[in-house]
């Protein structure tokens, strides 16, 4: 009976040792700390493999992919326009088509060209009645 109680003593002895060097080994244990959140964000991040230098300063993204951007903006239609207008002078782009249509307040704006060996489409769109500006970009 007395070797049982050493056994189960030294048993405790050694389960208690085991456990504190269990922890002391960098063992991370989970704790209940909230875990920070992300915020989204509307505007693309801007690196050379993207087109996000394309985008209008006020416009919020509606989808984009590596060559293609779709936004919308309250601005006033013309800004918007001469806005692509120097973007597309300001990277020399020299073989350039610029296309203004109104009908009935129905706006559609075209500008092409080609900018650093790639063509550059950009087309502007406001409906009748309607304060959004609609863009999108293929490059």
């Amino acid at each position: 009976m007395i070797k049982i109680i050493i056994l189960l003593i030294a048993g405790l002895f050694f389960a208690n040792d085991y456990t504190n060097n269990f922890n002391s080994n960098n063992i991370s244990i989970p704790s209940s700390s909230p875990l920070p959140t992300i915020t989204p964000t509307n505007k693309p991040i801007v690196t050379p493999t993207t087109i996000g230098w394309l985008v209008y300063p006020n416009a919020v993204i509606v989808s984009q992919n590596s060559d293609k951007v779709f936004s919308k903006s309250e601005d006033k239609i013309e800004t918007i326009t001469e806005y692509y207008e120097k973007v597309f002078d300001k990277n020399g782009s020299k073989n350039k088509s610029f296309i203004r249509t109104n009908t009935n307040e129905n706006i559609l704006n075209k500008l092409s060209g080609v900018i650093k060996g790639k063509t550059l489409t950009v087309e502007i769109k406001k409906d009748s009645g309607s304060s959004t500006v609609y863009i999108n970009i293929i490059y």
